[in-house]
């Protein structure tokens, strides 16, 4: 990365638009829908943060009233934001690392989210708040909630959040405790890593929460419990015995 000024840009241009990397403050972008007067992108921020930014319609007044945001925060955070330059099976690829890989598809719907099973709503309306929900996520899950306009926990500061634990278990939380709002514009996580959100969550929702897999740390994107396993090796082959012993001939002139 460049440093907080700079801008490095990385553009894939596919069926429903385009993405890009901005290098300046370690954001992937995708602009994944382009129909009308309808849009849908997804930003990717290296605190975890996961948006569904949809505009369904256009206003002459005021854009905040034809749009709203969806905010997920997925935690592990990761360490490593990469945009894929290239498509790859006719998605866009966008890797967390070590643990996440998200591909999108030509419509602007997610084709794939390790470790995730969620479901989503194809047309983009004020009704869908995203358009879409997880059933199951195998790290622990942050739902910030969806607001028109902007980011719910940046214009709701007294409003709420929830985590969800592998097991689908909720804790539900003021923004005041996870975010500060030093900066009213631009709120931030107030946990620096992984270890001290856990541990937030162990004091904070029980000893039930399973806040383990932040304690321990993340693992890699082909070790998702929610992943089918990879194909085994086949078994080694077990060694022949050994032949038994020929018997030799008795040597010419020795005694029978």
């Amino acid at each position: 990365m460049r440093g907080p000024n700079g801008i490095d840009h990385v553009i894939v241009r596919y069926s429903a638009g385009q993405a890009s990397q901005r290098g300046g403050t370690c954001t992937v972008l995708v602009d994944a829908l382009y129909e009308g007067a309808r849009e849908r992108s997804y930003a990717f921020l290296p605190d975890g943060q996961f948006l569904v930014n949809e505009r369904f319609g256009r206003s002459p007044e005021r854009d905040s009233a034809v749009s709203g945001t969806r905010a997920f925060f997925l935690f592990p955070m990761p360490r490593r934001l990469i945009l894929e330059p290239r498509l790859r099976g006719g998605y866009l690829v966008v890797r967390l690392e070590p643990q996440r890989v998200i591909e999108v598809d030509g419509r602007g719907l997610l084709h794939r989210l390790t470790g995730a099973v969620i479901e989503q709503t194809a047309g983009v309306t004020a009704s869908s708040e995203g358009g879409v929900v997880f059933r199951q996520f195998d790290g622990v899950l942050l739902d910030a909630g969806w607001a028109r306009g902007e980011v719910a926990f940046r214009k709701f500061p007294d409003g709420e959040s929830a985590f969800t634990d592998r097991a689908g278990r909720t804790c539900t939380v003021l923004n005041r405790e996870i975010f500060s709002y030093a900066d009213p514009f631009s709120p931030e996580l107030t946990f620096p890593t992984d270890a001290a959100l856990g541990r937030f969550l162990v004091a904070r929702c029980g000893s039930a929460f399973d806040a383990m897999v932040l304690l321990k740390g993340p693992q890699r994107a082909d070790r998702s419990e929610l992943e089918p396993p990879p194909k085994p090796p086949p078994p080694p082959r077990r060694p022949s015995p050994p032949a038994a012993p020929t018997a030799r001939p008795p040597a010419r002139g020795a005694p029978p």
